[in-house]
């Protein structure tokens, strides 16, 4: 953002009573977060990454916001990143043997 009068708003930096949130905040959160699951398992895909974010997140006031039925929603897109969630998946992501995949995933269904 610009300082000053040229900026967002007319000091130097945002007051924080004002917030700072929208993309401008939530992109370098993200961007530290896909970040933190690569250091966990540096052989993902940019896919699997967004996969382990879109899965982690927490969906935020579901009781007041439609989530469609692939998880998403208009106004807070999949729900709050959860860092440590993601971290935790990303640790054992893909390392389901394609033997016992269909077993695995059918008893996860059970």
């Amino acid at each position: 953002d610009a300082m000053g009068a040229n900026g967002f708003d007319n000091g130097n930096y945002t007051p924080k009573y004002d917030g700072f949130s929208g993309t401008s905040a939530s992109a370098p959160m993200a961007a530290g977060i896909a970040a933190l699951v690569l250091s966990a398992n540096p052989n993902l895909s940019k896919e699997e990454v967004v996969d382990i974010l879109k899965i982690t997140a927490h969906k935020y006031q579901s009781t007041r916001y439609h989530y469609d039925s692939n998880g998403r929603n208009d106004h807070w897109g999949y729900g709050m990143l959860d860092a440590g969630d993601a971290v935790e998946l990303a640790s054992t992501y893909g390392k389901i043997q394609t033997t016992n995949f269909a077993k695995t995933i059918y008893s996860n269904l059970h």
